[in-house]
């Protein structure tokens, strides 16, 4: 039970002190930090009002918490918060939670007793994990999908055309892109051909489309000079003006290009498309692109 009797002048200020210390910790922390007295939130810092989606703290201030968790997780809340109750620990907890705006975020919930204001409380750290978790995600789907491209490489039945098209399909899917196209130079070395595109959503191979390297000399500099040539915002890159008839054409806004070198040389690109506005590339994606043009 909290300490009843009645505090002295010193113990006052000493207390006092160690709350506002306390305070300005937690008004400053990353993470969400909020204190909650049976399910009721009793207060909350400005990172859980962000982490949240509303204006300020005292807008969360007497909810019930379990109105922040997403319907699927409700049941494990109410466990874990009956655990808290009777006094027994909790380890760390993985919810969703529902922002105001109906977006949800992954957090990780830590757990601690405490005294808040003289009453006993818990306080709840909450740590949003949405990208990392994502990102581990991306990174699983991709280590499987270099796992199928491998053996669908060293599976010699399989005639050329329909390796690529397994390509392309797979990396468009993995990555979430429009269009995945694979690109190879002819034997005079003035253009590329399409040797297979897959457009995702339309679910279609094509092929046999052809671009002269002369008129796109910015764009195959690039190519030889990068392990992979990111152009996040394509119609507004200098590099791939001479593109950007086919891009508004086909509403691209964003592309990502592997090239494919045989013994030194540029033999082909690996040429991934986005439609709609522009598009941050992430370190994975272009280290996936790149193991992917690898195996072309």
């Amino acid at each position: 039970m909290p300490d009843e009797s009645p505090l002295n002048d010193q113990e006052r200020r000493t207390r006092h002190e160690s709350e506002e210390h306390w305070r300005h910790l937690v008004e400053t922390h990353p993470d969400a930090i909020i204190i909650i007295e049976g399910a009721q939130l009793t207060y909350a810092n400005e990172a859980t009002a962000e982490l949240l989606g509303v204006e300020c703290p005292a807008d969360l201030v007497g909810r019930e918490v379990q109105d922040f968790i997403a319907p699927e997780d409700r049941a494990k809340f109410k466990r874990r918060n009956k655990q808290l109750r009777q006094g027994r620990e909790v380890p760390p907890t993985l919810y969703h939670v529902q922002r105001a705006d109906d977006a949800k975020r992954q957090v990780e919930v830590y757990v601690s007793p405490t005294q808040y204001e003289g009453r006993r409380a818990h306080q709840v750290v909450v740590r949003d994990v949405t990208e990392r978790r994502e990102r581990a995600e991306r990174l699983r789907r991709q280590q499987d999908a270099l796992r199928r491209l491998t053996h669908r490489q060293i599976d010699e039945t399989r005639d050329l055309d329909a390796t690529l098209a397994q390509v392309t399909e797979t990396l468009s899917r993995t990555l979430e892109t429009a269009r995945v196209s694979v690109w190879l130079r002819d034997d005079d070395r003035s253009a590329f051909y399409c040797r297979d595109r897959y457009d995702r959503d339309h679910g279609e191979h094509t092929q046999g489309k052809t671009r002269e390297i002369q008129r796109h000399t910015d764009y195959l500099r690039d190519l030889n000079e990068e392990r992979i040539s990111v152009f996040s915002d394509a119609q507004n890159d200098d590099r791939v003006r001479s593109f950007l008839p086919y891009f508004k054409a086909n509403n691209i806004g964003s592309i990502m290009s592997a090239p494919i070198h045989v013994d030194g040389r540029l033999v082909g690109v690996l040429l991934h498309e986005h439609r709609g506005g522009s598009r941050s590339w992430t370190s994975d994606e272009q280290h996936f692109a790149g193991s992917a043009a690898d195996l072309a």
